[in-house]
């Protein structure tokens, strides 16, 4: 096989992931086989898109179709297992869904249009999805919960791709910046007005409001884009408090 890493290089997209799983695996009691491979599986179920774009681009030759095939390998044979040994059949509309995503996705990149806003956050929405799929197949009693936690995680990487997309456009002005400039301030008000009635009723702490705050902040200040290198590695903090400020709440609830 080719000594090139047969990865996704998406780097958002791989910060999403790992947020997602760190969130579900810091659940109390998240533990097991069953959602240890669940996770496993999500992250091979990323990588194999490396080598079929490739192989869909009409480049890579056998290397790419031995790398889909290893990655293709223990993903169905994981999914048949689990379905198979512990009745996950949680796992059947997902892998539906996976496939069709990932057609999706590799008809919009060969016409170019992959990199849309919408598109990133229909991705965005399903890699999180490790996040309530694995606290649901530790604790099915749980379900609710999981997906709260997953419309939080989404919501707050709405609003981050919001923002970003505003500052960039920002660099050039007009209507599209406007209208990105007008798009962050609804964003960032609806957060608020869906969270702070949940904090105040109870249904969640008044603590997670916090997790959301750093970015909030950056998000209005609305400062033109630079450089997206330098964007990426400015969202590592903020990223980083959001999980942690999460994952400190799941003990105050």
């Amino acid at each position: 096989m080719s000594r090139r890493l047969w990865i996704p290089r998406e780097h958002g997209a791989w910060a999403m992931l790992l947020a997602a799983i760190a969130l579900a695996w810091a659940v109390p009691g998240v533990r097991g086989i069953p959602a240890a491979v669940l996770t496993i599986l999500f992250l091979l179920g990323f990588a194999i898109q490396e080598p079929l774009r490739v192989i869909v681009g009409g480049r890579g030759g056998v290397a790419a179709v031995l790398w889909a095939l290893a990655y293709a390998a223990p993903l169905l044979g994981g999914a048949a297992w689990l379905v198979y040994s512990y009745d996950v059949y949680l796992l059947v509309p997902l892998a539906c869904a996976g496939i069709l995503l990932t057609a999706g996705d590799l008809a919009l990149r060969r016409h170019g249009r992959h990199r849309s806003f919408l598109v990133r956050l229909v991705g965005g929405a399903c890699l999180t999805l490790v996040l309530p799929a694995t606290v649901a197949v530790a604790h099915q009693d749980m379900v609710a919960y999981a997906f709260a936690a997953w419309g939080l995680t989404l919501a707050y990487f709405a609003t981050r791709f919001i923002a970003i997309r505003a500052r960039n456009e920002a660099r050039w002005r007009g209507h599209a910046a406007d209208a990105w400039r007008s798009l962050v301030l609804a964003s960032q008000a609806a957060l608020y007005i869906v969270l702070v009635p949940f904090a105040a009723a109870g249904s969640v702490s008044p603590w997670l409001l916090l997790a959301f705050v750093p970015g909030s902040i950056e998000a209005l200040r609305q400062r033109p884009l630079r450089s997206i290198r330098a964007t990426g590695w400015m969202e590592v903090p903020h990223l980083a408090w959001f999980v942690v400020a999460v994952i400190v709440t799941y003990h105050l609830r």
